[in-house]
């Protein structure tokens, strides 16, 4: 079902053309679909700002790898952790200025990954989800694999918990 109110979405898109006086399509099973930003390419976000443009032009100076992916069976909900490094070191220098905290963070923490004593400590001391630990110290463990010159971390063995 899914497959074919998609196709059907697009192809109103394509018919409608360059008029987007109309903003709604009827798909199948009368369910109504609104368009509501006028965007048909999936990538759209990238033209947004140079720093996010950096990563469609520069795309060797950075990696985004899956380092973890689970089933919370508290929450019904799957999580993964997912590393974005970025190896360039003039990316901070040039795109800083630039960089806002989204609204859902009440805070964010800077530091070098080299370090060790500010990892350990953002490690034990700070409030953490035991999910968010996780994943942080997978980030970790995975980065210190990338490149172990851009990372100096205390030792991190991953235990399970009884």
């Amino acid at each position: 079902m899914l497959g074919s109110s998609f196709i059907s979405i697009l192809d109103y898109m394509n018919y409608a053309g360059s008029d987007r006086s109309r903003s709604k399509a009827v798909v199948p099973q009368d369910t109504e679909a609104v368009q509501s930003s006028g965007r048909f390419r999936h990538d759209w976000y990238f033209d947004s700002c140079p720093g996010i443009s950096y990563f469609r032009e520069a795309n060797t100076t950075h990696t985004v790898q899956l380092t973890a992916l689970g089933f919370n069976a508290h929450g019904a909900f799957y999580e993964c952790g997912i590393l974005v490094a970025i190896l360039d070191p003039t990316y901070w220098t040039r795109f800083s200025s630039e960089m806002q905290c989204i609204w859902e963070s009440s805070r964010v923490v800077l530091l070098s990954t080299r370090d060790t004593e500010a990892v350990q400590r953002l490690l034990v001391e700070q409030p953490w989800t035991n999910e968010g630990r996780f994943h942080f110290s997978q980030g970790l463990l995975r980065l210190q694999e990338i490149d172990r010159n851009r990372v100096s971390l205390p030792d991190i063995e991953p235990q399970l918990v009884e």
